[in-house]
């Protein structure tokens, strides 16, 4: 449906917009904690590393959803 060279002048367009900012701003640290602490096991020499980077999704998942809904209780008891 979407050539990339679309894709790309759309993407081009959007980092200059005060949202994309706000994104990278609020996104930023999460993707520096999945960086630091999740094996990228699609580089040759760690392949067999998949189980590791696995197991740590799984982590961040579980923890990312307990935090989620802890708000979610706060914030159905606050209002």
């Amino acid at each position: 449906f979407f050539s990339e060279e679309s894709m790309g002048e759309d993407l081009e367009e959007d980092q200059g917009s005060l949202i994309w900012k706000f994104y990278v701003i609020v996104t930023a640290p999460f993707a520096f904690a999945f960086w630091l602490t999740t094996p990228d096991c699609s580089e040759e020499n760690r392949r067999s590393w998949f189980g590791v980077t696995f197991v740590v999704s799984i982590a961040w998942i579980t923890c990312i959803s307990y935090v989620m809904v802890w708000m979610a209780i706060e914030a159905g008891w606050t209002f």
